[in-house]
Formats: C-alpha cells, sequence, structure tokens
C-alpha cells in the first residue's frame, strides 16, 4: 500500500499523539493531598503535603501559655480518637487541630544516680507524655519511667521516652527511672599460674559471681613461698580476695580483664598485758582474720623474750591501749629491747607499734626519736588518700575514707621520716598523725595512738573493724608479683 504525502502525515500525528498519551501515563505522579494542622491559638504548625493513604508525620509538639497539650483530632472539641500517626493514614485533605486542657500537673522525673533527664515535665490530663530527654547511668540500660522506685507500679515512659500511658493522675506526681545492670565477660588471668576459672559475666552494681576457682601459683614462686592473694584490675583494684570472695560491686562498665598476684605472707605475732585494752577482743578478732584462728603466736608483756620475739621474719603487734600503755613503755624501755627491735625491723621485720594510753605522758617508739604524745585526743580521722587506695585492695572491705569516734586516737605521732596514713581532722590547720609508716633499712614499722575499733564508726557493715583488719593485712603481705 502506498501512501501520499497527506496520508503519511496523519500516519506521524496518530504515533505523536499515542506517544504523548503514553509519556503522559508514566510522568504523572502520585496523588497528593494536604493535611493542616489547626494548633487553636498554639504555636503555628506547618502544613503538610502526603501521598494519599499514607500516614502524616508528628509534627513537634505546640506550645499555648497556660494549657496542656492532649493531642491531635480531627475534630475541634476532640471527642473522637486521638490521632495515631504511626497507625492513622489520610484518604483525603484533612484538618487535625490541637486540643488543649487546662488541667496540667507538674511531673518530676528522677533519675536516681543516672543523669542528663529533663528534671521535670509539664503533663495534661488525658493526654500523652510530653517529650523528654532520656537519662543515662554508665553499666546501666534505661528502662523506663514507673510510678515506683523499683520498676514496679504503672510505666508512663518507655525505654525510648516514648509515652506508654495517657497522664491519668490528678496530681503532681515524681516518676522514677528504672535501670537495667548490664552484663560483662570478664577474663582472670592468672599469669604464670594455672588452675582458675579463666572467664567469669558479672552484673554491673552486683556482687562479684560466686563459684570460681582460685589459682595456683607458679611452681617457681610457689617454692618461695607465695600464695595466691586475689584477683585486680590493671590499676590495682581488687575484685576477689585470696579465698575468692568478692570484694566489692562490680564497677567497670565493659568486658574486663583481672589479674592475679602472687605474694609471701609472713605470719603473726600479737604482744600485749594480760587484759585486753577496755577488755574488748577487737584485736584478737583482726589477728584471727588476718593470719588465721589458732595460726599466730600470743604473748604478755611481763613474760616476752626479745630474742622469741625477734627470732623470724614475721609480723609484730605491740598493743599499749588504755591501762596497758605503762607495761607497753616499760617493754620497750627494759634492756636493749628497743634496740634489738630497731635491728630486727633493719634486717627486715614488720613492727606494728599502736597505743592510745589512759595513763602516763606518752612514750618513745624509738626508730630516730618517733615519739608517742598524749594526750591529744581525736574524734574524726581521715585515711590519706595513697594509703586508702592501697587498703581498698583488702580482704576486708567495705572501708570508708573518713572515721569518727568517741575518741578514735588519744595520742598522735611525731617524728623525722615518717608517712601520713591516717591523721586527725579535728583540726584542720593542725592534721596531726593517728598513724604513721615509715621504712628502717630493710623493714618497716608504722607507729599509732588509735583506740580500738569498737570505739570507731561508721560500723553498720563492719567499717571499724575492717580498718583494723586492714591495716594488719597490708603489713603480712610483702613482695607480690
Amino acid at each position: 500500500m502506498r501512501f501520499g504525502n497527506y496520508g503519511k502525515m496523519c500516519v506521524i500525528a496518530c504515533i505523536a499523539i499515542a506517544v504523548s498519551m503514553l509519556s503522559g501515563c508514566f510522568l504523572l505522579g502520585p496523588d497528593m493531598i494536604t493535611v493542616t494542622f489547626d494548633s487553636q491559638n498554639g504555636d503555628s504548625v506547618i502544613t503538610q503535603e502526603i501521598e494519599i493513604d499514607s500516614q502524616a508525620i508528628q509534627p513537634e509538639t505546640p506550645v499555648k501559655k497556660g494549657y496542656g497539650f492532649v493531642g491531635w483530632y480531627a475534630d475541634k472539641e476532640g471527642t473522637g480518637e486521638r490521632w495515631d500517626f504511626s497507625i492513622d493514614t489520610v484518604t483525603s485533605d484533612l484538618t487535625l487541630y490541637a486540643v488543649w486542657t487546662d488541667q496540667v500537673y507538674t511531673l518530676t522525673l528522677s533519675d536516681g544516680d543516672g543523669t542528663g533527664g529533663s528534671g521535670t515535665v509539664i503533663a495534661a490530663f488525658g493526654g500523652q507524655m510530653p517529650e523528654a530527654s532520656m537519662p543515662i547511668l554508665p553499666g546501666y540500660e534505661f528502662g523506663g519511667y514507673f510510678t515506683v522506685a523499683d520498676g514496679s507500679g504503672d510505666q508512663y515512659y518507655s525505654s525510648n521516652m516514648s509515652s506508654t500511658l495517657d497522664w491519668d493522675i490528678e496530681a503532681d506526681t515524681t516518676l522514677y527511672a528504672n535501670w537495667v545492670a548490664n552484663t560483662y565477660s570478664v577474663t582472670l588471668d592468672d599469669g604464670e599460674g594455672s588452675g582458675g576459672s579463666g572467664r567469669i559475666t558479672v552484673t554491673y552494681g552486683e556482687a562479684m559471681p560466686t563459684g570460681a576457682t582460685a589459682p595456683v601459683p607458679p611452681p617457681a614462686l610457689a617454692a618461695e613461698g607465695y600464695i595466691f592473694l586475689g584477683y585486680f584490675t590493671e590499676d590495682g583494684v581488687k575484685y576477689y580476695s585470696s579465698r575468692m570472695t568478692g570484694i566489692r560491686p562490680w564497677a567497670v562498665a565493659e568486658d574486663t580483664t583481672l589479674y592475679a598476684r602472687y605474694g609471701i605472707q609472713l605470719p603473726g605475732a600479737y604482744i600485749t598485758a594480760a587484759s585486753e585494752p577496755w577488755v574488748v577482743n577487737d584485736n584478737i578478732d583482726a589477728m584471727n582474720a588476718v593470719f588465721g584462728e589458732g595460726e599466730w603466736d600470743s604473748y604478755q608483756y611481763s613474760t616476752a623474750d626479745i630474742e622469741t620475739l625477734t627470732a623470724d621474719d614475721r609480723v609484730l603487734f605491740l598493743e599499749g591501749g588504755d591501762g596497758n600503755a605503762q607495761e607497753m613503755e616499760d617493754f620497750l624501755n627494759t634492756d636493749t629491747n628497743l634496740s634489738d627491735l630497731e635491728d630486727w625491723v633493719y634486717d627486715g621485720g614488720i613492727l606494728f607499734l599502736n597505743s592510745a594510753p589512759n595513763v602516763g605522758d606518752g612514750m618513745s617508739y624509738g626508730f630516730g626519736s618517733t615519739q608517742l604524745v598524749y594526750s591529744e585526743e581525736q574524734s574524726s580521722v581521715s585515711i590519706a588518700d595513697g594509703f586508702y587506695t592501697t587498703i581498698c585492695g583488702s580482704d576486708f572491705t567495705p572501708l570508708v575514707q573518713d572515721y569518727t569516734g568517741g575518741s578514735f586516737s588519744h595520742a598522735y605521732v611525731e617524728g623525722e621520716g615518717l608517712t601520713m596514713l591516717i591523721y586527725g581532722t579535728d583540726d584542720v590547720e593542725s592534721e596531726v598523725m593517728v598513724l604513721a609508716e615509715k621504712v628502717w633499712g630493710n623493714g618497716l614499722v608504722v607507729f599509732g595512738g588509735m583506740t580500738m575499733p569498737h570505739f570507731h564508726s561508721p560500723s553498720d557493715n563492719g567499717e571499724n573493724q575492717n580498718l583494723r583488719k586492714a591495716i594488719l593485712e597490708y603489713l603480712s603481705f610483702r613482695g607480690w608479683q
């Protein structure tokens, strides 16, 4: 078939029309509709253009002075259902109305130990919970805000701070953050030792798990008398004792390695008068706890022989509190007892001299003219920072850095070359040394003027007794690796 020019033009025109129509079908976009937000005298809210049969985006909550925001509704009075932006779809142009109430309440958001929360918010009765910031607490996941501090009661904010309930309490109220402790993996590094548990799972803020196994020291150290001292962080914080009992709640917010330490524990000996100071057995209890019941030697000043006391490497604890002060002073001044003790310490002995006198006028502690000055009582004391860090690695916790007593000490120590361990704080301008130490040759001597732990506070969790035990343990372990 042949076409003339006119016919060809008609064919071309038809093809062009068809292409245009087909192109139009592909170029037309989806049907769009308008969502208008009427804040009813609140802050203005931007209109949204969205696809038909889709969901509008929830705008920021408007503000109207003196009112609380209840929510967005399809009718001005808010008599129908509140618009749910997560599920409600829009099928045609729509106006949503802000509904307000003058029934508003102040909510205090208590974060416990957390930080970063909003503190307070204003809630409208019958409305969703207002926007608020999520608090944080290292080692814990935020679980939401509840009406009861232990996480029971009604939950009004979820773990991501979305509203879980409409506000329905007609009163100012406190809501409490619920914290869920994280768990962490802890590697127990035995060094060159063997037999430990290898790995445990801990929960932040909770006690160390029981059942973990203590390692055995490497043979070379075991042959020299080394024993397992406990597991420590790289910074020296102790979490397991030598007996694999937990020292403190877990407080590292990450997977961590604890390192075994091995050391030599010296045997102990205790010397005092025939009766205990103030007739309390605090020192005996401390010796039992540190050295083991029946595993240490006991002597009296009236019969103690200096050659016997200094025959072995050990910790000698001489106590002269209360009326025993005179017997202690007499013993030190008998023959060459004091100089023999100085020689023994110089060769590597460990000596603890402590006296809170109720008699006499103080005494010479020797070791370069160290003096026990009586009487200047201290009712409040602090442990020096470095020493506190050290003894917090003790098997005996809890400890605190500040103690009180009636009195904590009856005397103080003065002399040259002393390192202050505990100091009185009754007079902040004169921090007298209640406990001090001095390196003497290859050994160490500690001087004190403390009364018995029986008179010290706090005591609710054994903090007073633990301090005396921690001091003795500090003296008993030497040469850890």
